[in-house]
């Protein structure tokens, strides 16, 4: 009896499952067709990212581009694909962390003073659940320009680069705004975002004043942002440089030998995970 119970209530589970993956299909065909729909009306010509995000930049911009993570300020109106507007702003500032991966996405395709156009589907707004006067699955539209990004962010850019540069270092980034130059990428697998590892360590300041060394055995979810982005790049023995933002770090606060708004380096070998 147990077995032939458990045996439906898995059958029951896996057709909710099933259901629910084919819904969300569905909803994808449903929104690309009605985000299509509105831009053939309008005469729009639009382009498509991998996710299903339409849009159309209308003014590039000039100098960085926001990352991921970035705090901005901006001016917007969203309005639904009947042109009814929902919400409006001049001017509002938050991070790209904080706000829908429409959004997020998006606005990542422009510069400081650029201006686009984002045809949301709802698997990239507010889904099955809706928001306020947003209903669920229900495609947006978002006129928006990039009025500015975060001072600190910017000259914490300009330090990583300008010191990558001064040491001839070749180094990659992350959409979030991590720098990162695997010099070992080690082998075997990678730690997963809530491993626990054990890492030899340098930390140091851009003029390369150290602020601390040791060997530690941390959970991930347990330090800073850049950590638990950087590390998981590694394999078992790997060793790698990374370059971490003030936000991705201790921002505006500091940390005991570390000032607020600081860039801080690190030389890390991944021992054991």
């Amino acid at each position: 009896m147990r077995a032939k119970t458990s045996c439906a209530g898995w059958t029951i589970l896996l057709l909710v499952a099933l259901l629910n993956i084919s819904c969300h299909k569905d909803y994808e065909k449903i929104d690309k067709e009605k985000i299509e729909n509105y831009l053939r009306s309008n005469n729009l010509n639009a382009l498509i990212t991998a996710s299903g995000l339409y849009y159309i930049v209308q003014k590039e911009g000039s100098g960085e581009r926001p990352t991921s993570t970035s705090t901005i300020a901006v001016g917007y109106q969203g309005y639904f694909l009947n042109n009814k507007s929902f919400d409006a702003s001049d001017s509002v500032q938050f991070s790209l962390s904080q706000v829908i991966e429409g959004w997020s996405e998006g606005l990542q395709l422009i510069r400081e003073g650029g201006s686009i156009q984002l045809f949301i589907p709802s698997s990239l707004a507010y889904g099955s659940n809706g928001n306020g006067i947003i209903p669920a699955n229900e495609p947006l539209a978002f006129d928006i320009s990039l009025k500015r990004i975060d001072a600190v962010d910017l000259s914490n850019r300009r330090e990583i680069r300008a010191y990558a540069l001064k040491k001839g270092f070749k180094v990659d980034s992350l959409s979030s705004g991590l720098y990162y130059m695997i010099e070992n990428p080690g082998s075997g697998e990678n730690p997963s975002a809530n491993a626990q590892v054990t890492v030899n360590y340098k930390g140091y300041f851009s003029d390369e004043k150290i602020f601390e060394g040791s060997t530690a055995t941390f959970p991930l979810l347990s330090v800073i942002p850049g950590w638990q982005l950087g590390i998981p790049l590694l394999k078992r023995g790997g060793k790698a440089k990374l370059f971490i933002p003030a936000r991705l770090a201790y921002g505006s606060k500091g940390n005991g030998k570390i000032p607020p708004n600081k860039v801080i380096i690190f030389d890390v070998e991944l021992i054991d995970f």
